[in-house]
């Protein structure tokens, strides 16, 4: 009886089947005897006719409602196995008792790699990994009924690939099996999906409670802390049972509501509010300085503020420090910078004092000495007179040595006029009025072409007097001399040289060569006080150049100086 009713509620064709031939084969049989019946009292046929006729057209009829639903059930079952090869999801039908499988869909083998035949061939433990088939026998033994979903379980693809399949199972007689129909949708991605968000979440966790920086979690709408980390709670002296379910205004924390509201605009314009330095109060501690950053975050799908904050307080303090031994250290910097200006404009005014000074009395001793000479010269003898020459020139010297020291220090005084200048044509002009010095020597000059500079022409003048001059007196030993002017273009600057094949200097004197009084050559040997290249220095740097050298002793010197280019004025 089970079995027939069975049968009959069943979606297979048989039990379609016999739903639509049932009512038929119950009302069809009495209908027509009552028919019969009838016809035979009203005489129209005798009992064997009628018997006859309507044996035969019951036949007809139960035949045609039998082909007709044979009909209708192929087409329900063409249908269904359509439906069934062709569905994206693998599916299978397998024997409950057996566990073979009895067919397999398309994309059953697609996604498994096996062919039906071998599928066929197999049964469900087959495609499970070992550790899964006593719960998989488990499961069957407790004979679902109706809709199963049994959950996530682990599947083995034929190349030995375990993915996850979610398994969603049905009762169903198939093939004239007790079978189940089942759906198993792969849901490997998802899963790991889930365990590498799980494990992100873990790891937020972690890093959240363990950071160095003390962290909180709050709601965006009213701020309500909802978690702090254990930096937080070593920081604010606050325990996270004090904190939770309450806002840093109720805890005292963050009382400053101008600051609040400049953090609120800012996290409401961009989402976030950055490297903010803000006086928070600690529990037990007072105020201190705390570097904080506000950030908009989510979280399962749900908005959070994550705020943390690093205490600089240390920092601020050394920061206050520095501050004020740096206003201590400019305004002793002012001083010392107007003493030394003091200092030199007394040096200045006392060195053209004194040279002033010294002017009448060389005056005095060169004109005596030379009346002397006059007055005495039949008188007196050889070495006299030598006496005599040298007192004159010796005056003579310290004249030109004032004069230079004059000019020395008034480059330190006199204002600039600067203007464009061309230099080509000055070196030449120069070159020109140094003939008598040059005269009966062999001289071989090579000028480039000199860019224009922005400048002092008469100070540009005398820097390149003295280092032509220079030139000219350094090679007088030389048979042939020979003087290279040139320049080179930097990124900021223009460089000048002046380069001659004179006898030179040693380079472990060169630092001396720019300062006042200091030569490197016997006065018997080349004339010259020792300033030019003093007040050359002075004049370029004035321009906001530099001044260098190179030289070899025996083997010629070149001088240098820059000259900033025009767009760095």
């Amino acid at each position: 009886m089970k079995r027939i009713l069975k049968t009959l509620l069943s979606k297979s064709p048989g039990g379609i089947l016999t739903r639509r031939l049932l009512p038929a084969t119950l009302l069809l049989p009495p209908l027509f005897s009552w028919l019969q019946l009838q016809g035979e009292e009203s005489g129209w046929y005798g009992h064997q006719l009628g018997a006859v006729f309507f044996s035969a057209l019951t036949a007809v009829v139960l035949s045609l409602l039998i082909w007709r639903s044979a009909v209708a059930a192929n087409h329900l079952e063409e249908d269904f196995r359509l439906m069934f090869m062709n569905n994206p999801v693998p599916m299978w039908f397998f024997d409950s008792e057996t566990l073979s499988f009895l067919e397999v869909n398309n994309a059953a083998i697609a996604h498994y790699g096996y062919s039906r035949e071998e599928f066929l061939k197999m049964t469900i433990e087959d495609i499970r990994p070992a550790e899964e088939i006593p719960k998989l026998r488990a499961d069957i033994e407790q004979h679902h009924r109706g809709l199963d979903r049994s959950g996530i379980w682990k599947h083995r693809k034929k190349d030995g690939t375990i993915i996850s399949v979610e398994i969603t199972s049905h009762e169903i007689p198939f093939a004239g099996k007790e079978a189940k129909y089942v759906l198993a949708r792969d849901v490997t991605d998802l899963k790991q999906a889930e365990e590498a968000l799980r494990e992100s979440e873990q790891k937020f966790s972690i890093i959240f409670a363990k950071a160095p920086f003390a962290a909180a979690l709050s709601k965006p709408t009213d701020g309500v802390l909802l978690d702090v980390n254990e930096a937080f709670e070593k920081m604010f002296g606050y325990s996270k049972q004090e904190v939770l379910g309450k806002t840093s205004l109720e805890l005292g924390i963050n009382p400053d509501a101008e600051n609040r509201a400049r953090i609120l605009s800012e996290l409401q314009t961009s989402g976030s509010a950055h490297n903010v330095e803000l006086p928070l109060r600690i529990k037990s501690r007072g105020t201190r300085y705390f570097l904080t950053n506000i950030d908009m975050v989510k979280i399962g799908g749900e908005q959070f503020l994550l705020q943390t904050a690093q205490d600089i307080t240390e920092r601020k303090q050394a920061e206050e420090k520095i501050r004020n031994l740096n206003e201590e250290l400019e305004k002793r910097v002012l001083e010392r910078t107007a003493q030394l200006e003091r200092a030199n404009k007394e040096l200045e005014a006392f060195s053209y004092s004194v040279s002033h000074d010294l002017r009448a009395p060389l005056r005095h001793i060169d004109g005596f000495t030379d009346l002397l000479n006059k007055h005495t010269l039949e008188s007196l003898d050889e070495k006299s007179r030598r006496y005599l020459a040298i007192i004159s020139e010796s005056a003579k010297h310290m004249g030109v040595l004032i004069d230079d020291l004059l000019v020395f220090s008034r480059m330190g005084r006199v204002e600039m006029r600067t203007t464009d200048v061309p230099l080509e044509p000055m070196v030449k002009a120069i070159i020109a009025e140094m003939s008598n010095e040059t005269q009966g020597r062999t001289v071989e000059w090579n000028v480039e072409k000199l860019p224009e500079v922005h400048g002092d022409p008469s100070m540009l003048r005398l820097v390149f007097q003295n280092l032509i001059g220079n030139a000219v007196k350094y090679t007088r030993p030389r048979e042939k001399a020979a003087i290279h002017i040139g320049s080179k273009k930097g990124n900021e600057e223009t460089i000048f040289f002046i380069h001659d094949n004179g006898v030179g200097f040693d380079m472990k004197y060169v630092d001396k060569l720019f300062g006042v009084f200091q030569r490197l050559h016997r006065s018997e040997d080349f004339e010259g006080t020792g300033v030019g290249l003093a007040n050359v220095r002075r004049i370029v740097e004035r321009h906001g150049g530099r001044t260098w050298a190179e030289g070899e002793s025996g083997n010629g010197a070149t001088f240098y100086f820059s000259m900033p280019a025009p767009d760095q004025h």
